[in-house]
């Protein structure tokens, strides 16, 4: 049988666990509480960060990988504190206890709260941390600056849905985007994008419209980027479980073509595998 998901619109939506017996103050202040497990138990508030505090926002939103060890002594502080402090989870420990493999999860109410902060600490600068982190931490950078496109196109969703309030919502409580709004956003072109031509092809031959014609029914929802290490998971049912999570999908290394994966509703909210576009990027290292 099919599956089928609703794009999430509120917190209701999105966490059905909450749906019930669950009372509208706490379901308000689910975010803020998130954001204070990220950020180490610290109660959020607009002081500084600390580099390991926004280590842990981005790399609940694009997939940033430490890199493996042989023993015990050489598994960083750094990767230890964030297991210890902001959410990061053992996938794998080897038997004599000496190593370890960590990644921060797909997890989309911790990706919610990253946004969260990222939108309304002034002083978080998110090209800035990924600097830092990519020079200080010991961190796979990737081949083909693939962190820092996931990183742009984040931010131009950021952007494109707008600013956190103060319990963590988006503006409206909506939480998608159309496909010309996140390029816009990402370009900082809107009559550009908008007006670029795209040609679509139905039973009666190939029609030619602008992209914001074309789009316009068109929904995109992810808040976090996952990393996949198998080519074979670029397939419409896994894409389709992705979207329900708020996941877009950096590819495993190898893969033709393209590096990068998007996922949106090309019309409607319901998500079905006949209904899933995908906006697909190549990242190239200059």
């Amino acid at each position: 049988m099919c599956t089928k998901y609703s794009l999430c619109l509120t917190p209701v939506n999105l966490f059905p666990r909450f749906a019930l017996g669950y009372r509208e103050g706490q379901r308000g202040t689910l975010f803020c509480f998130a954001a204070q497990k990220l950020l180490g138990g610290t109660a959020y508030n607009l002081q500084g960060l600390t580099d390991a505090q926004k280590f842990g926002c981005l790399a609940q939103r694009i997939p940033i990988e430490f890199l493996s060890v042989v023993d015990a002594s050489q598994v960083s502080d750094l990767e230890k504190e964030q297991v210890h402090c902001h959410m990061r989870v053992i996938l794998k420990v080897d038997c004599g206890l000496e190593t370890m493999v960590t990644m921060s999860p797909s997890e989309p109410v911790l990706s919610e709260a990253a946004y969260f902060v990222m939108t309304t600490q002034p002083q978080f600068s998110p090209p800035a941390a990924l600097q830092v982190i990519l020079n200080e931490f010991p961190v796979n950078k990737g081949k083909l600056g693939e962190l820092i496109v996931a990183l742009l196109f984040t931010m131009a969703r950021d952007k494109a849905v707008g600013p956190a309030d103060e319990w963590g919502r988006p503006p409206g409580n909506q939480r998608w985007c159309s496909p010309t709004e996140l390029l816009a956003s990402l370009f900082c072109a809107p009559y550009a994008v908008s007006n670029n031509h795209a040609s679509v092809f139905t039973s009666q031959g190939w029609h030619f419209a602008t992209l914001a014609e074309t789009l316009k029914d068109s929904k995109v929802y992810f808040t976090h980027f996952v990393k996949v290490h198998q080519q074979a998971l670029i397939h419409v049912e896994y894409l389709r479980r992705l979207m329900a999570r708020g996941a877009a999908l950096l590819c495993a290394g190898g893969q033709p073509a393209v590096d990068g994966i998007i996922p949106f509703l090309f019309k409607g909210d319901e998500i079905r595998s006949d209904n899933i576009g995908l906006s697909c990027f190549e990242s190239r290292m200059m």
